[in-house]
């Protein structure tokens, strides 16, 4: 007997930024030119100054086991501040900023948690 995907499995789609990247292309198909904001993959290289930082943080910290899942206090505290300068805008660090794994989790699960099926949903 060959086996066979649980229900739950059979129910999942593609991943999403495949989905994306396919209704990019049909896009690019009909003659739009859309802006991708699909892959956080840069082109450009990563300023000395922030490879330094990764390092002295893996240095420093090169057993520390798993994160928490919110995000360190520090970071969130970080992200407020750099929010409030740049933006002018103030966050609550404990109620207002999402630690995630990057752009696309936090986009993915934005949607996720806000749009229903049949709703429509503009990025």
């Amino acid at each position: 007997m060959k086996p066979r995907p649980s229900t739950r499995i059979r129910s999942l789609g593609s991943y999403a930024f495949a989905e994306v990247d396919r209704k990019v292309e049909e896009l690019k198909v009909r003659g739009a030119a859309p802006i991708d904001f699909g892959v956080g993959d840069p082109s450009i290289p990563t300023p000395d100054r922030i490879r330094r930082a990764c390092k002295e943080g893996v240095d420093r910290y090169a057993s520390a086991g798993y994160p928490s899942y919110v995000g360190s206090a520090d970071f969130r505290k970080a992200v407020a501040g750099w929010t409030a300068r740049r933006f002018g805008v103030e966050l609550d660090p404990d109620r207002e900023i999402c630690s995630n794994i990057g752009a696309k989790e936090a986009v993915f699960h934005f949607a996720e948690c806000y749009i229903d099926p049949g709703d429509v949903g503009l990025v």
